[in-house]
């Protein structure tokens, strides 16, 4: 029906065109009277023909190379889909090992610590070494590495009391037994978050912990509620401090002034040691560190900036003196209503009356420094100093007496 359609065209398109040339002929035949009608018609068939045949070669022709520029778009447009394709993939393919190496980051799967839930039921526990108020110390061992882990037991003071006083009322609730452990729980949770937060060599380093739980009434690592994991110290009695060479003393001594000035402007702010004491410090790797952070906060004594004058109405103040209701210690200011710097006064005190007061003692000083190293002392005792007036005097001393080889401890 197509090709008729365009043959039918065709023939009227060329039978307009080529009619004045047409009659012209026909004029001539008929003037001439030579031909007869059916000669006439016959050329005429015969040129329309032959117009035709020409026409439909083109027409083949010109179809030809329709049909080659579409099968070269469709190659062209196939090639082009295929290649999206494969850059879809390869897009795909590479945010995926981007993914993948992502969460295979050794930076982000490492672990902070050593120990967590999964390991810490490997650690073998050998024998108890210490003890306190809500929790118990024991020693362990891990792939031959010497460890100290914390716990709480029945067997602490306060554990203990909240249970005999349900053993002698015959009360074997276990909800109430278990209530007996929160307090010193949340001590030793409260432990375990500080070191989170603070870091500093002063401080016993935490090699992990596992909190699964509040079972408490076990012994089996893998079961118990709350377990915190340390590095091993020992004990060191005081007096020996005093039996060291002068440049171990002045180290260490320099070591807990900087301890001293790291609690001052913590992250969390000015932090004082409520209960400071010889049993809460252990010697690792010849360094000083505190191991019991259960009394450790960062709260400055309250106080009255100002108090209301007893001969006047209640509206007028006087500014803070002697006779006020409370007053800060240490000559301090009240600001905002806080003893600032009270802390850090409170901190110095205890370190100087456990530690300094042993380690600068003047005997067995080289003899250039020992007047300077009584006026401290002194300083001390009055707590006319800051400890950071008291690192530079001390840094200034280990200067002046050592070599280049002791200044490299520092």
């Amino acid at each position: 029906m197509y090709l008729l359609l365009m043959y039918r065209v065709l023939e009227r398109n060329c039978f307009e065109e080529y009619t004045p040339n047409v009659d012209q002929f026909d004029k001539s035949v008929f003037n001439n009277q030579h031909l007869n009608t059916r000669r006439i018609m016959q050329l005429k068939n015969h040129k329309n023909s032959d117009l035709l045949k020409m026409l439909s070669d083109r027409y083949e022709e010109t179809e030809k190379q329709r049909e080659l520029i579409m099968r070269r778009i469709q190659s062209i447009i196939s090639e082009e889909t295929a290649f999206m394709t494969i850059f879809s993939r390869e897009t795909e393919s590479s945010n995926t090992t981007k993914e993948r190496k992502i969460i295979k980051n050794d930076d982000i799967l490492k672990p902070k610590y050593l120990f967590n839930c999964s390991n810490i039921h490997r650690i073998r526990l050998i024998r108890k070494i210490g003890h306190g108020v809500s929790k118990q110390a024991f020693q362990g061992e891990y792939n031959g590495i010497p460890v100290a882990i914390k716990m709480v037991t029945r067997h602490q003071s306060e554990v203990k009391s909240c249970l005999d006083q349900l053993r002698s009322a015959n009360d074997n609730n276990p909800d109430k037994r278990s209530k007996c452990y929160v307090f010193s729980t949340m001590k030793l949770m409260k432990e375990i978050l500080l070191l989170e937060q603070l870091d500093h060599p002063g401080f016993i380093k935490l090699l992990g912990y596992c909190i699964r739980s509040e079972e408490s009434e076990t012994s089996d690592l893998s079961e118990r509620g709350v377990v915190s994991v340390f590095e091993l110290g020992e004990r060191f009695p005081l007096n020996n401090l005093q039996l060291l060479s002068w440049q171990d003393r002045l180290r260490h001594a320099i070591a807990l002034v900087e301890f001293l000035i790291y609690l001052e402007h913590s992250p969390l702010g000015s932090l004082r040691v409520r209960d400071f004491k010889d049993g809460h410090f252990l010697m690792v790797d010849s360094s000083i560190k505190m191991i019991d952070l259960d009394d450790v906060d960062n709260l400055e004594p309250s106080c009255l900036p100002f108090r209301e004058s007893h001969s006047a109405s209640v509206t007028n103040f006087t500014v803070f003196g002697s006779n006020d209701v409370r007053s800060c210690e240490f000559g301090l200011k009240c600001q905002r209503g806080l003893c600032v710097g009270f802390n850090a006064k409170q901190n110095l005190r205890h370190m100087n009356d456990l530690f300094f007061k042993r380690l600068l003692l003047p005997a067995n000083l080289p003899e250039k420094i020992i007047s300077a190293v009584s006026e401290i002392n002194i300083y001390l005792d009055d707590l006319d100093i800051s400890a950071h007036e008291l690192h530079t005097v001390l840094v200034d001393i280990f200067y002046r007496v050592s070599d280049v080889k002791s200044l490299q401890g520092l």
